[in-house]
């Protein structure tokens, strides 16, 4: 049996050309393992330092059930973004939602009725706002034309 014909490339290897990958997909994959890997951590350094001040139970739950696999599932996804698989793209756009939507109802809520002028509640606005700004800006560059023509959704 003999291979179907190639057209050679001009760099002078024969076989299939590779796709390539746009900025706007390379951008919401890194931002999206990024994110992943700051959720992850952040779940599982809750989980070992909540253990004492809120019970065993009650962190275990919510983190195992929640943050942990949230954290998982954005940093999975990131990566296959990069690969180039299709489900990826939508998957992750979804799972972003989750942060963006938590923290802008957050950055809603302080602004209404935290007191601003203390320290803690600045810090605490502005780690809410930068999460509501990376969500959506993932989110942004994952639903973009050059990064779904890519996955092959267009």
């Amino acid at each position: 049996m003999s291979h179907p014909p190639t057209t050679p490339r001009r760099d002078g290897r024969s076989g299939r050309p590779e796709r390539r990958r746009p900025g706007t997909a390379t951008a919401a994959g890194v931002l999206g393992i990024a994110y992943g890997l700051v959720v992850l951590c952040a779940g599982l350094s809750g989980m070992l330092w909540g253990l004492n001040s809120f019970g065993e139970v009650g962190w275990l739950v919510f983190l195992c059930a929640f943050v942990i696999p949230l954290g998982i599932a954005l940093l999975r996804n990131g990566a296959r973004l990069l690969s180039g698989r299709p489900e990826a793209g939508p998957r992750l756009s979804q799972l972003l939602m989750v942060p963006a939507g938590l923290s802008g109802v957050a950055i809603g809520a302080m602004v209404a009725q935290a007191d601003l002028a203390t320290d803690s509640a600045q810090n605490q606005l502005v780690c809410f706002i930068t999460a509501f700004v990376l969500s959506a800006a993932t989110i942004v560059l994952t639903e973009a034309r050059s990064t779904k023509a890519y996955l092959g959704l267009f």
